[in-house]
This record gives structure tokens, C-alpha cells and sequence, in this order.
């Protein structure tokens, strides 16, 4: 009889033990979606290749944080990328026959989800120039140095892309307002004018009208320095487009921008050849503003590359 009894309590602990370590560790493969805007792209995760095309669905098992690499032709792009979890209907059937189990899991999912959200999309745009104004902490003016082109094989590559970074306006502002408020009622930690301006409280109407302005982004394009060589000047204007902040539940974000832009090539003495719209997206996952926007431009010109008359133009 009492050997029946343990018998009995050893499958329930058993069973207990199961369950538990099941539902907890067990996670089971999810469907992760990712989108490469190339039909030719191939996709792997970790090391393992999950699939190839434009819109790349696989079952993964992996949670949490993962190295995502895309090969294009001629490009291959690393991300880091936080792979979604969800949990399934299986996991609170396993935790029936234990309630203490059934209250850790939903503890441990409440402080660990890891599900992937889009959020705050920001619109912007230029006026006569390309200056892009991202959000309310920071203007950031881009800087395209230099491009050049090998006429040879037709083949480009960037040379470096340079990013300017710069106070808010709208901070230094509200930063000197408090400060005269202060003043006016008596008190400031600023004392006097002097202070302030040392701390650049009032001495910022200029650069507010700077940060107003829209600068240009201009690539130089140069060819073989041979005799009776006529060099090609191309500009880009950054008409408008989106920047995506793609947030979880830590606050951790990662961003990916879509540019449309306006291209003129000019011949050397100044005559407008041509002009030439692109609009396409920088890589997802991209995780700070510098790379998002070079990866944004860069494709943008690889798209500009595909417009048969501004290759033709290149040609003449």
C-alpha cells in the first residue's frame, strides 16, 4: 500500500516536473516574417539560411536577440534584429495541473515579451534643399561627400557619407525661456546674463535661423582623367519621406527610413541634363540614425542606377 502511495506521488511530481520545464523552456518555433525589397536577397539567421525573395516567412526557433544577415548581389548587410516570442495556447494547458507554475509564467511573461511593434512613424520634408529634420531632441543635416563612378564597368561605390549632428533648436530655446521666466520671477540658477550666455542660454537666435535653413546634399561625380574629359556634376534633393522607429517592450528601438528623391545630373558647364525620381527604403532593422540614412541613400542611387536614361545619359 504505501509503496503504491509513493509510486503514485512520484508520477505526480514527475508529471509536475514535466509540465513545468515544458511550458518554461519548451518554446516552441515561431513564424518570423522579413522584408528585403529584392527579389534576389537570401536571408540567414544566425548563421542558418532561412530563405531567399523580397518577403522572406520562416519558422525559427529563436527568441530574443539574433544576427540577421541579407546577401544581395555585390552587398551583404548585417542587422541586429529582436525576434518576437508568443506564447501558445499549449503552454497554459501544460500549467493546469500546477497553479504555482501557471502564476511564474505569466510572471516571466509579463517582464520578458519580446514582441515587436511599429510605432511612431514621422513624417518630413524639403523645402528648396536637402536638410532633414528627424525629431524634436536633435536636427541632423545630412552630408553626402563624394560618389564616383568607374565609366569603365559602370560600377559605383560610395566613397564615405558624413553626418552632422547638432543641438535642438527647440531645447536652447526652451532652455533660455526657463531661464528669462526665472529671472522675471526672482530666482534663477543662471544669476546673471553673463552666466547664460556662458551656458549658451541667449546666444542662440542665430543658430535657430541656421537650423531653419536646408542645406544641400550634393554628390560629385568624376570619371578618368583623360584628355577632352567632360565631368558630370549629380545632385540629390531629398523631396520627402518617412523615418520608422520600431520600439519593444525594453525601449530599446531600431529604425528604418523610405527617401524619395529628386536627381539632377548637370553637365560641366553648368546645362541640366536630366532629372530623375527615386523612392525606396533603407534596410530594416537598422539600428541608428547614421546607417539608416546611409543605407536609405545608397539605395536610393543603386535604384537610380536601374533608370535606363540616366544611364544612357552617363553614356553619351
Amino acid at each position: 500500500m504505501k509503496f503504491k502511495l509513493i509510486q503514485k506521488a512520484a508520477l505526480i511530481l514527475a508529471a509536475f516536473s514535466f509540465t513545468s520545464c515544458a511550458s518554461i523552456f519548451g518554446l516552441p518555433k515561431q513564424t518570423v516574417v522579413m522584408h528585403t525589397q529584392d527579389p534576389s536577397s537570401l536571408v540567414y539567421v544566425n548563421t542558418a539560411k532561412v530563405g531567399q525573395g523580397e518577403i522572406v516567412k520562416s519558422r525559427i526557433r529563436k527568441d530574443g536577440p539574433a544576427q540577421v544577415v541579407i546577401e544581395r548581389e555585390g552587398q551583404k548587410e548585417d542587422y541586429a534584429v529582436l525576434m518576437p516570442s508568443h506564447r501558445s495556447v499549449m503552454f497554459y494547458l501544460l500549467q493546469i495541473p500546477n497553479t504555482i507554475t501557471m502564476g511564474l509564467g505569466w510572471f516571466y511573461d509579463f517582464y520578458n515579451e519580446k514582441n515587436i511593434r511599429y510605432a511612431r512613424n514621422q513624417h518630413f520634408e524639403s523645402r528648396d534643399l536637402s536638410y532633414i529634420r528627424f525629431d524634436s531632441t536633435q536636427y541632423r543635416g545630412l552630408v553626402l561627400d563624394s560618389v564616383f563612378i568607374n565609366y569603365d564597368s559602370n560600377m559605383a561605390h560610395f566613397k564615405y557619407i558624413s553626418y552632422d549632428y547638432v543641438r535642438s533648436a527647440e531645447r536652447q530655446k526652451m532652455l533660455r525661456d526657463r531661464a528669462i521666466k526665472q529671472e522675471e520671477s526672482g530666482y534663477s540658477k543662471y544669476k546673471r546674463p553673463k552666466v547664460a550666455q556662458r551656458n549658451g542660454i541667449y546666444e542662440i537666435s542665430d543658430f535657430i535661423n541656421s537650423c531653419e535653413k536646408y542645406f544641400a546634399t550634393v554628390l560629385q561625380l568624376t570619371g578618368a582623367e583623360e584628355p577632352g574629359f567632360n565631368p558630370l556634376h549629380l545632385s540629390c534633393r531629398v523631396n520627402q519621406g518617412t523615418l520608422h522607429r520600431v520600439l519593444n517592450t525594453y525601449g530599446d528601438s531600431y529604425r528604418f527610413v523610405d527617401l524619395e528623391c529628386m536627381w539632377y545630373l548637370h553637365a560641366a558647364d553648368g546645362t541640366l541634363i536630366g532629372n530623375y525620381l527615386t523612392r525606396i527604403e533603407s534596410g530594416q532593422f537598422v539600428v541608428n540614425n547614421k546607417d539608416v540614412l546611409n543605407d536609405a541613400v545608397a539605395n536610393n542611387f543603386l535604384e537610380l542606377q536601374k533608370n535606363a536614361k540616366f544611364m544612357a545619359a552617363m553614356k553619351k
